[in-house]
């Protein structure tokens, strides 16, 4: 079985020029902690995530200061000082995808040895659609659900 057949075709994207501040308020819309970023051919060129901004943002911080009571202080200016950048300056050229044809069993290899919670799915260099570990978990139940009534006709 391919990853074609599981995956979810609807994922959100955002361009590389669209603002920090833009990007921050899609994801927290949607209710999401991660975005591809395409180009506008709509090509993926990176992927940015909440988690990996913070992180490397903390470890800057951290270099400057000991106290962590400045950290917040300082976190919410370069936060601010930041949020008119594209986010081409703040995304992962390097990021975990799989591709339409992969098999299935791929799918749990990324997303048990990679750090991201949804990997895009590509067509070529084209975002197509998503897994995530529920997708993943809920293609497996309704596997197991159509075995048991297949079983008891």
């Amino acid at each position: 079985m391919r990853v074609e057949e599981i995956m979810v075709p609807e994922i959100a994207t955002v361009n590389d020029f669209d603002l920090l501040e833009n990007v921050v308020s899609l994801l927290f819309r949607r209710n999401l902690s991660e975005v591809p970023v395409v180009d506008l051919e709509e090509n993926i060129v990176g992927y940015f995530s909440i988690d990996s901004f913070l992180n490397f943002t903390l470890e800057r911080i951290r270099k400057e200061s000991f106290e962590e009571t400045e950290v917040i202080s300082l976190l919410e200016k370069y936060v601010g000082e930041n949020g008119s950048r594209e986010i081409s300056d703040f995304m992962e050229e390097k990021f975990e995808y799989l591709e339409v044809d992969d098999e299935v069993i791929d799918v749990l290899d990324v997303l048990t040895v990679g750090k991201s919670k949804t990997i895009p799915v590509l067509k070529g260099k084209k975002v197509v659609g998503k897994v995530s570990t529920p997708i993943f978990l809920k293609f497996l139940m309704d596997k197991n659900t159509s075995k048991e009534v297949k079983g008891n006709e």
